[in-house]
């Protein structure tokens, strides 16, 4: 009866941990999915021929961030120590994704060579908008005394985006 108590224990323990380095590994996915989409970005001539490659590592992007976010949402209370490194990584997103706005923005001329590019382009940016949100409310359930670090790094984010949107809509 021990054993078996015992082994329900480390087996709570250890689906704990790894719902947390499942957490980890997301969010860091998403770093490295925002950094890929911006580089894309920047680099991109602004042809109809390569919007297609484009497009897609965009919608990987996005489904990235979707799939973080389903994780995020199913991680049980985060520790302390989860939190300040949470805090850390999700800095980093927040920080490639103003990037990435700010690359969109400046990219506006090249989406509009080609046909829909600037409605491309500003459905991306709503989509990331839209998915920030839900990562800012996700993160105040889980976390009541959001850090404020994170919580200026999210606002600014959000910022960036709204931005990025209404320069996308006023065409």
């Amino acid at each position: 009866m021990r054993f078996l108590s015992s082994t329900l224990a480390l087996t709570a323990l250890l689906g704990t941990a790894l719902a947390v380095t499942d957490l980890f590994a997301s969010v860091s996915k998403i770093t490295d999915l925002l950094k890929a989409t911006d580089e894309s970005v920047t680099s991109w001539p602004g042809t109809v021929g390569t919007a297609p490659e484009l497009l897609q590592r965009a919608e990987s992007m996005v489904g990235g961030l979707r799939e973080s976010l389903d994780v995020f949402k199913k991680t049980a209370s985060l520790k302390e120590e989860d939190t300040k490194l949470l805090t850390d990584e999700l800095a980093k997103v927040s920080l490639q994704s103003r990037k990435l706005a700010d690359n969109l923005v400046a990219s506006r001329e090249k989406f509009g060579q080609i046909p829909l590019g600037r409605y491309i382009a500003a459905m991306l940016v709503k989509d990331v908008n839209d998915r920030f949100l839900e990562y800012k409310a996700a993160i105040e359930e889980k976390v009541p005394v959001i850090n404020q670090r994170l919580s200026d790094s999210l606002d600014i984010t959000l910022s960036s985006l709204e931005d990025a949107m209404s320069n996308f809509q006023n065409q």
